[in-house]
């Protein structure tokens, strides 16, 4: 025969028991509902974090990848401007002391514009400033005017 209680032989004591083991059996299953919904919802915050970081690393490496370009770059531009002065260098043992008679102020203006053209890989179009600082004062610029005064636009001989 089988143990199963029905309406008509179960008794109180037995009856709470069954109640005790069925809220027993409620509460175990509210426990494991709650645990997997937060088991869920920790791994779908390890989902994102997986995809965040991935995202992070393939913009850091993009922006490693640039700044390895940009040094390589910059290494290279230096390793030549190098090249360039010790050629200047070599340039300059051949050539020797300057010539009697020659003015060491030009000699040495010469050899600083070479130098100044090997480092910086631009010829020195004159040492000129022509940056224009205007001053809000009347008759007064800092503006170097086509006859070379200072006047400025109010210069009397530069008008036209």
């Amino acid at each position: 025969m089988t143990d199963r209680l029905t309406a008509d032989t179960i008794t109180s004591d037995q009856l709470t028991d069954l109640y005790e083991r069925l809220a027993q059996t409620e509460e175990l299953l509210r426990v494991a509902n709650d645990t997997s919904n937060r088991s869920e919802a920790e791994r779908a915050k390890a989902v994102r974090r997986a995809k965040l970081a991935d995202s992070v690393t393939a913009e850091t490496k993009r922006l490693m990848e640039r700044r390895t370009t940009t040094l390589r770059e910059r290494a290279e531009r230096a390793e030549a401007t190098n090249a360039r002065v010790r050629s200047l260098a070599e340039q300059w043992v051949k050539a020797g002391p300057p010539p009697l008679g020659t003015s060491m102020s030009r000699w040495w203006d010469a050899r600083l514009a070479e130098l100044r053209t090997a480092v910086i890989n631009e010829p020195d179009h004159g040492a000129e400033d022509t940056t224009t600082f205007l001053v809000d004062r009347p008759f007064r610029s800092h503006r170097t005017s086509a006859c070379g005064c200072t006047y400025g636009e109010r210069c009397p001989n530069c008008r036209d």
